[in-house]
C-alpha cells in the first residue's frame, strides 16, 4: 500500500512540475509568431460551392464582420454547377471587400474549383475554406 502511494505521489509530483514547464514555455511564446499585416498586405479566400443556398447565409454573415487588420482581402467565390440560389445569395451580400463569383465552365468537382481560384487570385496569400463552414 505506501508502495502505491509512493508511486503516486511520485506521478503527480512529475506531472506538475511537467505542467510549469508547459506553462513557462507558453508565456515566452513571442507575439511575432503570428501573421505580420505589415508585411503581407494581401490575402484571397477561395471558397468553393454547389448548391449551398442553406449554409451560405451563415457564412456571408462570418465574412461581414471579419475584422482584417488592414489587409486587402480578395473573395472568391467558386460557382460548381449550383441549380439553387446560391449565386444570387452572394450577389445580392454586400462585402467592404473585392467578391467574385467564378463559374466552372467545362470541369467539375471542388478541385477543379480550387484550382479555378487558384489561378485567379490575386492576394499575397490564399486561403481557402468550404460553403458549409
Amino acid at each position: 500500500m505506501i508502495v502505491y502511494i509512493l508511486i503516486v505521489l511520485g506521478i503527480s509530483i512529475w506531472y506538475f512540475d511537467l505542467l510549469g514547464k508547459y506553462t513557462r514555455l507558453w508565456k515566452n511564446i513571442s507575439k511575432q509568431s503570428r501573421l505580420p499585416s505589415k508585411e503581407v498586405k494581401s490575402i484571397s479566400i477561395a471558397i468553393p460551392f454547389r448548391n449551398e443556398e442553406n449554409c451560405l447565409p451563415g457564412l456571408i454573415q462570418s465574412l461581414q464582420v471579419m475584422q482584417t487588420d488592414g489587409l486587402e482581402v480578395e473573395v472568391l467565390f467558386v460557382d460548381d454547377h449550383s441549380t439553387d440560389k446560391s449565386v444570387e445569395l452572394i450577389s445580392r451580400a454586400s462585402f467592404e471587400w473585392n467578391v467574385r463569383v467564378l463559374t466552372l465552365e467545362d470541369a467539375y468537382g471542388k478541385k477543379e474549383a480550387l484550382q479555378l481560384a487558384w489561378r485567379e487570385a490575386k492576394g499575397e496569400i490564399i486561403v481557402q475554406t468550404d460553403a458549409d463552414c
